[in-house]
């Protein structure tokens, strides 16, 4: 076998992520975690499975309307093994590397769309979602607000998640008008790397200009990345009612949302332990809690008046693995299906069309 970067690259993500999740459990302890398994109620889970496959209905149903802003046609089964496969690799390599396996599936799958034309349809959709989630946390911050009294360094943290967040939206502004510019210092980082950014600056440029000559496909686009978001954050809420913790909503979805906030730059694979960490964080903000009926706390727990950031950082580890579960079972086959190991891998035209686009 050929050792190339992106095997060491993987091959250091997986023995980091290994070592993440020992410490992340090594910290939550092993007894608390198997308390709240041993109280997972199916009812809720399969509550969960349902409301996160609509999610990717309607995520299949706003890709599909930007790639008609292209002029080209998917179909909805089709777009759902695309999403599937893209969320299963996001989950098992750092730096979304799941949102390159879709645009290579989308251009071998619509052999008259460039390879420009696919990167602009995800990179349009990526930003649609940095736009939903911040304006999500900004909401959910101002109901938390108004209905409970949020200790001096919650808010702290929280004011740091939307400093980050709004930095966020100033850079895509930003790039919009100047992102040819602001990826010139990568060029003496990695050529590699500069292409790659180019392809996603040009292909964001392309697919906007083309959704603002249509404004029925914007205003779908726009109105689908709330629901899709808000629906993704109910996550939370059921997996600490399926252990029989019933915390107030507003702060399980809060907790949600700056928890994908964390993700927007996710150094291991999944975003592994800051997504936890934020998570836990906000999640300790619910005190005094209520619990379902059968249920009871370990005795080290019993007398808490405030959500433990222990227990907060269980509530997210299980989120996390329950959709890691979904997107594996959803992934894999997916993967097979599209056959992305010898069309993605192979990276197939990509210098070449980025020298189109250069001189174009």
């Amino acid at each position: 076998m050929k050792i190339t970067k992106w095997l060491i690259l993987r091959i250091v993500a997986a023995i980091a992520t290994v070592i993440v999740l020992v410490l992340l459990i090594q910290y939550i302890g092993i007894d608390l975690i198997l308390f709240l398994i041993g109280n997972l109620n199916l009812y809720w889970i399969m509550v969960f499975v349902g409301v996160y496959s609509f999610t990717f209905i309607l995520r299949a149903i706003r890709w599909k309307s930007i790639v008609k802003a292209t002029d080209h046609n998917i179909g909805i089964p089709y777009t759902l093994t695309m999403l599937w496969s893209g969320w299963f690799v996001n989950e098992v390599t750092p730096a979304k590397i799941g949102d390159v396996v879709r645009i290579y599936l989308l251009y071998d799958k619509e052999k008259e769309m460039s390879f420009g034309e696919s990167t602009s349809t995800v990179a349009v959709e990526r930003i649609f979602d940095i736009l939903a989630i911040v304006l999500l946390a900004s909401i959910l911050f101002g109901v938390v607000a108004l209905n409970m009294s949020i200790p001096d360094e919650f808010r702290n943290f929280i004011l740091i998640a939307f400093v980050v967040g709004f930095v966020l939206l100033g850079v895509i502004v930003a790039f919009i008008f100047y992102g040819e510019r602001m990826i010139g210092f990568t060029k003496r980082l990695s050529t590699g790397l500069y292409e790659r950014l180019f392809t996603f600056v040009i292909g964001f440029k392309e697919g906007m200009s083309r959704l603002y000559r249509r404004p029925k496909i914007l205003a779908i686009v726009a109105l689908l990345s709330i629901p899709i978001w808000l629906l993704e954050a109910t996550s939370i809420v059921f997996i600490t009612r399926s252990t029989g913790f019933f915390l107030p909503i507003e702060i399980c979805l809060l907790a949600a949302v700056i928890g994908f906030l964390s993700k927007l730059i996710p150094l291991l694979p999944g975003g592994f332990l800051i997504y936890e960490f934020s998570v836990g964080f906000i999640l300790s903000m619910a005190g005094p809690f209520s619990l379902g009926a059968g249920s009871y706390l370990p005795y080290s727990l019993s007398f808490a008046l405030f959500l433990p950031l222990s227990l907060g950082v269980a509530f997210a580890l299980l989120d996390h693995i329950v959709k890691f579960v979904y997107c594996s079972v959803t992934g894999i086959p997916s993967i097979i299906y599209n056959g992305v190991g010898t069309k993605f891998l192979s990276q197939k035209k990509d210098t070449v069309e980025i020298d189109k686009q250069t001189k174009s």
